[in-house]
């Protein structure tokens, strides 16, 4: 499969193997939440400034994972993953890989809406790292094919992300655009969505500085 992004003309291409390797790798986690926990409370040790963004800086151990926001967060954020690896890996149909690319960009814009959150590479490249180590048991993407078909994926899905975040920073930061926030609407092969409207803007200077 090829799918093209509207928005950056960056390209996902992932062939029969690494579609076939993501959804059955996905598969076998299990109990998709769990795995959730496990990797969110490894991250917040690793990362701080995750937790930080998530206000769950004073939680740890048993009092994190028992935690309901933390839950509900790991939740959505298994479902998330279910629902693109089913678009875009399950599916064949060229409409479902459009509407997984909108739905990563989706999910920036509305880390946007968080003045916590910043687009720090380490940041994120760490997250790209422990997902692929907790899905496939290697820490080496080269080891193994399936780390390699796991990494296309996530490396298109921060890029889109980040596109998405800086954008709708970019739109809450201007007075002209953040007015017509309201009635913003893009439409890419007959689907559209309204973005996001009216939030606490989050701060310009880590965004741009993380573009350079």
């Amino acid at each position: 499969m090829r799918v093209e992004s509207y928005w950056t003309g960056k390209a996902l291409e992932l062939d029969d193997q690494d579609r076939h390797l993501i959804g059955e790798s996905w598969r076998k986690i299990g109990d998709h939440a769990l795995w959730a926990q496990r990797l969110f409370a490894k991250l917040f040790i690793c990362c701080p400034s995750l937790s930080k963004a998530m206000s769950l800086s004073q939680l740890c151990g048993k009092d994190l994972l028992n935690d309901v926001r933390f839950r509900d967060f790991c939740h959505r954020f298994a479902e998330f993953w279910h629902r693109l690896i089913a678009l875009l890996c399950d599916s064949d149909r060229e409409e479902d890989w459009l509407k997984g690319v909108e739905s990563i960009r989706l999910l920036g814009q509305r880390h946007s809406q968080n003045p916590r959150v910043t687009f720090e590479a380490p940041v994120w490249l760490r997250m790209k790292n422990e997902i692929v180590l907790s899905i496939t048991g290697f820490s080496d993407i080269r080891r193994d094919r399936v780390c390699l078909s796991w990494n296309r994926l996530l490396m298109f899905t921060i890029a889109e992300m980040k596109h998405a975040f800086n954008e709708g920073v970019r739109r809450r930061s201007s007075p002209f655009l953040r007015s017509n926030t309201y009635h913003f609407e893009e439409t890419i092969h007959g689907h559209s969505f309204i973005c996001p409207s009216a939030s606490p803007t989050p701060q310009m200077d880590n965004v741009e500085r993380n573009d350079q």
